[in-house]
């Protein structure tokens, strides 16, 4: 059976999760989100991005 992709839907979906995520990331660690835009060090960018997508990655294997 065919399946056709609704990419617009996908895309919601996947900013509706990301939004639940840093909203449980913030409460839970009571820190900001780190985004792109609070950061000027580049290393520092990549490793508060590394946390925020571990964090995601343990909240979606529940």
């Amino acid at each position: 059976m065919w399946i056709d992709r609704d990419d617009r839907e996908i895309s919601r979906l996947v900013n509706l999760a990301t939004g639940l995520i840093d909203e449980l990331y913030a409460r839970t660690t009571g820190n900001p989100v780190p985004s792109r835009h609070t950061r000027t060090d580049a290393a520092s960018r990549r490793e508060a991005l590394r946390e925020r997508d571990i964090f995601r990655a343990l909240a979606l294997a529940e």
